[in-house]
């Protein structure tokens, strides 16, 4: 069956102006959203785009209204796929387009990551910078463009006396966060960690991440502020041992979340600054 997708789907797409029922364009809509997936896993993100432009064909025009999950799926997905196939215009045509019908802050995050990815591509590093901590912003976390030594000073001695009552390998066992909006914050800290060329504001951002996590429970971004957190302690404070377990640390939460787009950056600091 799963070989069979791109068959029917294809055979549906040749035929889209004949499909008029509203019932029936929305289930070959979601027929080419299954097929986009499984080229998407394929690496083939032209074919997973031509797929997504047809399911976005056939969506109705009130599909924001009625069909509000679907289409923002559709639309996020081809925005990416986009991205991967370097046809930038229509991304950033279908990320004003998500920017517009959102319901929520919460379901703009995967588009203020791709954008801020596409900003650092194009070599705009500080306009990146500048539109994630916009995007933080929007997500409740106010974060200074320039913080001073006094403010990383605060921010650090708060995650000292955070870190206090427990011992760092704990936070494997605490409950991993279903909190979209958490989530969705540490995955833009994470992004603006990876890029900025600002070593004070990574330190903020780094902590601000680890906070996060002893909060609400780790996710997949976890691994990277710890690790960086490492890195930090043992460039700073000299603390090798304790460096060395934040280290072991960040490696067991990234196998325990598996894979994503921060898992060289985490390799890089254990192994290259820690270890």
């Amino acid at each position: 069956c799963d070989r069979m997708i791109f068959v029917i789907v294809n055979q549906f797409n040749s035929a889209l102006n004949m499909i008029q029922d509203k019932h029936e364009r929305i289930e070959v809509a979601m027929l080419n959203l299954k097929a986009a997936k499984k080229a998407k896993c394929a690496s083939a993100c032209r074919h997973a785009l031509a797929h997504l432009n047809s399911a976005r064909q056939l969506l109705l025009e009130d599909c924001w209204s009625n069909t509000y999950d679907l289409s923002l799926e559709i639309h996020v997905l081809a925005s990416q796929m986009a991205y991967c196939s370097g046809d930038f215009d229509l991304m950033n045509g279908l990320l004003g387009t998500i920017f517009h019908h959102a319901n929520c802050v919460g379901d703009k995050v995967q588009s203020f990551a791709l954008k801020i990815g596409y900003l650092y591509a194009q070599g705009e590093t500080i306009e990146a910078v500048e539109y994630g901590l916009h995007g933080l912003k929007e997500l409740g976390e106010t974060i200074p463009t320039a913080p001073s030594k006094m403010s990383i000073l605060y921010q650090f001695l708060k995650t000292k006396v955070m870190l206090k009552p427990i011992e760092p390998e704990a936070i494997i066992y605490t409950n991993e966060i279903h909190d979209e909006l958490v989530v969705g914050k540490m995955r833009i800290l994470s992004t603006i960690t990876a890029i900025t060329v600002d070593p004070t504001l990574r330190v903020w951002l780094v902590l601000r991440n680890v906070q996060l996590t002893l909060q609400h429970g780790y996710s997949e971004f976890s691994s990277l502020a710890i690790a960086s957190y490492g890195a930090i302690i043992q460039e700073v404070g000299k603390e090798f041992k304790a460096s060395h377990r934040f280290g072991q640390l960040a490696l067991k939460l990234l196998e325990r979340s598996g894979p994503n787009e921060f898992t060289s950056d985490v390799y890089v600091i254990v192994f290259g600054l820690i270890f």
